[in-house]
């Protein structure tokens, strides 16, 4: 993981990979 990177972006990073990972 990244240091200071808000909270924010993280939740939507890890959203996006759920994502990813479903239409894999």
């Amino acid at each position: 993981m990244l240091m200071h990177r808000p909270p924010s972006l993280i939740a939507d990073d890890a959203a996006g990979k759920l994502r990813a990972w479903r239409f894999l």
